[in-house]
């Protein structure tokens, strides 16, 4: 073998036309052959558009079915919309199997939503009512419609309970 065993390989086409396509975080522009669930979403989330809160939806199927994705073309979508519009949408997006106590997943959300000069919420220590209560402040005080999404919910409620579904629902 003469030279780098690399030359011959680096100078040929790619067998992938966008290897960013396979990452994890990549978001598609189109999606195709998802058109029905798109839709679905879509009659569910745009009353969020008039200001008014959604109805609560459970997405299932199974892994890799694209769920995810499908849900955060919609929401990418709908806060594009909602800003031509002046009407803002927040989104948030957790993922209970990293994310995977109802503390946690308080916190987070509130902690999103932090401004400078709130008291910051420690990961542990606080009554989790105590984390809810800022959580609603804060959301009050950034008006808006706000939609949570839950990701591999199913971790959680196994872990801990639907108690959390219940807290955030009423909000």
């Amino acid at each position: 073998m003469e030279g780098n065993i690399f030359e011959k390989i680096l100078g040929q086409d790619s067998l992938f036309l966008d290897r960013k396509a396979f990452d994890h975080a990549f978001e598609p522009t189109t999606l195709p052959h998802r058109d029905r669930e798109v839709e679905a979403l879509v009659r569910n989330l745009v009353d969020a558009l008039n200001g008014h809160i959604p109805s609560n939806m459970l997405l299932y199927g199974v892994p890799g079915s694209g769920k995810t994705v499908v849900t955060r073309f919609v929401l990418g979508q709908l806060r594009e919309k909602g800003r031509e519009m002046g009407q803002p949408v927040r989104t948030y997006e957790i993922n209970c199997r990293q994310v995977d106590t109802r503390y946690r997943v308080v916190q987070t959300l509130a902690t999103k939503l932090s401004e400078r000069g709130d008291v910051p919420i420690p990961f542990t220590g606080w009554p989790t009512d105590r984390v809810l209560e800022q959580l609603v402040e804060r959301m009050d005080r950034a008006g808006g419609v706000h939609i949570i999404v839950l990701d591999e919910i199913d971790n959680l409620v196994e872990r801990a309970g639907d108690n959390l579904l219940y807290n955030l629902t009423n909000l």
